[in-house]
């Protein structure tokens, strides 16, 4: 009985981040081959890779360097944009300094990433979480702000 009570202890135990981190999207399992191949040439280094299959495209989130990246591919292994994830302090000073006059009173936004592209265009994301719901402000990378979003939080 104590056997299969601390198998079951186990189990929840490690089900649970796996649930936490689930954002309705399907696990892949087979990843075709052309975004396997894209992926191994592009990032011979990533570690602890997890694959999603997103409506249009495959995501691998993974480590490399020390840094949170997630990239995502077409089904044919075409790139489509990569995402490094970063803390405040690597933002470039320009977008800093237009969020502390900004929000000069705000906590830390809750998600930071660069995004890069195939035509190498680049910009940077930056998510608060707001009593009214998800805002998110889009800057090129000399801090001028391109686009701001609110996402309000609706019951359902």
């Amino acid at each position: 009985m104590k056997f299969w009570l601390l198998l079951v202890v186990y189990w929840l135990g490690s089900i649970t981040p796996v649930l936490a981190q689930w954002d309705g999207e399907d696990p892949v399992c087979p990843v075709p081959v052309g975004v396997q191949k894209a992926f191994q040439d592009r990032y011979p280094d990533a570690e602890e890779v997890f694959w999603v299959k997103g409506e249009h495209d495959f995501r691998a989130s993974f480590f490399e360097n020390g840094l949170s990246r997630e990239i995502r591919y077409s089904p044919t292994g075409q790139w489509l944009c990569a995402c490094t994830y970063l803390e405040l302090a690597d933002l470039p000073s320009t977008i800093r300094e237009f969020l502390a006059r900004r929000f000069p009173d705000w906590e830390i936004p809750s998600v930071l990433f660069k995004m890069e592209h195939p035509d190498h265009s680049v910009c940077y994301r930056v998510h608060f979480d707001l009593p009214e719901g998800m805002l998110e402000l889009t800057f090129n990378p000399k801090g001028v702000l391109l686009r701001e979003k609110l996402d309000s939080i609706r019951d359902e």
